[in-house]
């Protein structure tokens, strides 16, 4: 048996169809919602946020006493969404930051490892850096298909394509 769930969107973009059209690090944010939630997803959002401890800080109001956050960032990745895309962080910074805005229990792991970093960079150069991008690819393509793939296990957090977090309020 499935509980009812309550969904509610946010984005600057009014164009996304949010149900709330505005900046997550707007002033007394969680005040003019005038409502909390138990859980707060922000997916590959904070490197567009330039004031993001504002940001954090409204998420942390937006919680529940007990409320969780669950968020994404890269780290590998090129710039996208141009021209609002500010920032990239590491995971010490991500735990600084959560830690600055108050939330507890932080847990923050690694997406992928420096071969995913090598490989995805590659591909991605083939859709956007013309033929030299098509040239990397050349060479980075045997070796995603011929080389020896290390363990997942092998995790590194110097050399990820991003991190996922957790906070607790």
């Amino acid at each position: 048996q499935y509980s009812a769930y309550s969904i509610v969107t946010l984005d600057i973009n009014p164009d996304f169809k949010p149900d709330i059209v505005a900046d997550l690090s707007e002033e007394s944010l969680a005040s003019k919602i005038q409502k909390t939630f138990d859980l707060v997803l922000i997916v590959e959002v904070l490197e567009h946020i330039p004031k993001y401890e504002e940001a954090l800080d409204n998420v942390y109001q937006l919680l529940k006493p007990g409320g969780i956050l669950v968020g994404t960032t890269p780290w590998s990745t090129p710039l996208h969404d141009k021209p609002f895309d500010f920032f990239r962080y590491t995971s010490y910074q991500i735990e600084k930051m959560l830690k600055s805005a108050q939330f507890k229990d932080i847990k923050i792991e690694s997406r992928g490892n420096l071969y995913d970093s090598i490989i995805y960079l590659g591909l991605r150069g083939l859709k956007t850096w013309g033929i030299k991008g098509k040239l990397l690819f050349l060479i980075f393509a045997p070796i995603s298909l011929f080389s020896k793939r290390p363990k997942r296990s092998l995790i590194l957090h110097d050399s990820c394509i991003g991190y996922n977090f957790t906070g607790r309020k």
